[in-house]
């Protein structure tokens, strides 16, 4: 508006005319106000080129001629968006800066070690004391030990695994139907509780507890009835990138529309959960499907894009496999070198993956979601079609990437970062292209849609993408979300 002030007062000016602010004021609240003064100066010069000083009741004559040549000449609704007069509130509760890759075989040991000790913690939290496995052979009484799984056989409807703690190990067997149902929700790599009889050396399950989250746990929210809108896998410079439903979403969020203003006008918040840009070299023959060559370039786009989300909202991104970042978990947010134009914008705040950041007092687990490369062929009814049932069981391992040296590539640093601590109020994921919605024990799980078309990989193994839907996370009530469509 301020642009269109100026435009106007100019425009005068140079014709000769002063301007009285009351017709500015009435001028500026018009349908296409600048169309309009070339109208009313034409005219002017027409029918009285000595007119110094242009007042509201002389406007308004004019305006009675021009509105016979132009449509719809009509007062402005100002736009005062809710989401505007809210102060941001954004509190970073864990997010890996550390951008070195380097690790040698103690860094494998104190990675295990930290994942092993941080998830029996969260054991203790929940009131369940342990003994070590060493102290368990010599036990006369039932044993309750902790351990990391390895080496999961199974063999004429009998379920053993090795389970190994910082001393010792054991094999434990299952041969419990209810018991070996929960063994789903198991893999290799993770951390699990187990309750049983030493007998030959071996440990007869009787129980097996996970770490998994509260049954009674209460969802945060937020006192503002605000909202984060979600989007994912933008994949910008591939030929395949949607950028006419992108703009349109981009559009709707500048602008909003009379169905949908008031909801537009409470988003407060963005988040990109990973793949911005499309990259460069992330796959064999990759350049032959980029319509943008040059990732620097790919993110300059970028960034002119999201130039059209106002200032007042905030924006959270982190990287996928596709950004310019580390290529393992954890990844540091986007490297400034190559995406400097998203760093000189101060709403964005570039973040990890994964990210587990506070948006008005409400909790966001915000990660990409590579593992579920592994996972969605590991877990029980979890496909590319039902993210979400992945993502149910990430919860209850408490764990982003359990499994360890298979597709998901994970550095072994000296603290396992990937160990969920905290119960996040919502939990966010991509990568799948796939949108899914669930909700476990008071938690949103959220896998986003894409913004790129099918691609010749995802027909080859049938997987059919949801394209260009954006989500809407009500921060008032976290487990209720709304969508829009822009495909």
């Amino acid at each position: 508006m301020q642009g269109e002030l100026e435009k106007i007062t100019e425009r005068f000016i140079m014709e000769g005319i002063c301007l009285a602010p009351e017709a500015l004021d009435f001028l500026i609240k018009l349908e296409k106000p600048l169309e309009v003064v070339e109208h009313i100066i034409a005219n002017i010069k027409k029918s009285d080129n000595s007119l110094v000083v242009l007042t509201l009741d002389i406007l308004k004559k004019y305006l009675h001629v021009t509105n016979t040549t132009i449509t719809q000449v009509t007062p402005k609704k100002l736009r005062r968006p809710y989401a505007k007069e809210i102060s941001p509130n954004i509190k970073v509760r864990k997010c890996v800066t550390n951008a070195a890759c380097r690790s040698n075989v103690d860094d494998f040991i104190k990675y295990f070690r930290s994942r092993l000790q941080k998830i029996r913690q969260i054991y203790v939290r929940n009131g369940i004391q342990v003994m070590r496995i060493s102290d368990a052979y010599t036990a006369q009484t039932e044993v309750r030990v902790i351990g990391i799984i390895s080496d999961i056989r199974e063999w004429k409807n009998v379920i053993t695994f090795e389970l190994e703690d910082e001393d010792a190990s054991i094999r434990v067997i299952v041969t419990s139907e209810d018991l070996k149902m929960r063994m789903q929700y198991v893999t290799l790599d993770s951390v699990i509780c187990v309750m049983g009889k030493i007998w030959n050396g071996r440990l007869y399950a009787t129980d097996i507890v996970l770490p998994d989250i509260p049954l009674d746990r209460k969802c945060n929210g937020s006192t503002e009835k605000i909202y984060a809108l979600v989007v994912s896998d933008t994949h910008i410079g591939s030929k395949l990138f949607l950028e006419t439903f992108f703009r349109r979403m981009l559009d709707w969020i500048k602008n909003g529309n009379d169905n949908h203003q008031e909801l537009v006008d409470r988003i407060k918040y963005v988040i990109f959960a990973g793949d911005l840009v499309d990259g460069v070299g992330v796959y064999p023959e990759q350049e032959k499907e980029l319509q943008i060559r040059d990732i620097y370039m790919q993110y300059k786009k970028a960034s002119q894009l999201i130039d059209e989300i106002p200032e007042w909202i905030e924006i959270i991104m982190i990287p996928g496999n596709h950004d310019a970042t580390r290529p393992c978990l954890p990844a540091p947010p986007i490297f400034k070198d190559y995406a400097e134009q998203l760093y000189e914008k101060p709403n964005i705040h570039m973040l990890s993956d994964p990210v587990l950041v506070s948006i008005h007092d409400v909790l966001f687990l915000i990660s990409h979601g590579r593992s579920l490369d592994d996972l969605l062929t590991t877990l029980p009814n979890a496909t590319f079609s039902n993210p979400t049932k992945a993502l149910k069981g990430i919860l209850k391992m408490r764990h982003l990437a359990p499994i360890y040296g298979q597709k998901t590539p994970i550095l072994p640093l000296k603290e396992d970062l990937l160990v969920i601590d905290d119960v996040p109020d919502v939990f966010v994921t991509g990568h799948v292209h796939v949108f899914d919605y669930a909700i476990y024990r008071n938690t949103s799980l959220i896998s986003c849609s894409a913004w790129q078309d099918v691609s010749s990989y995802q027909k080859m193994i049938g997987i059919i993408p949801t394209i260009g839907k954006a989500i809407l996370i009500d921060l008032s009530s976290p487990l209720r979300i709304l969508t829009k469509s822009f495909a």
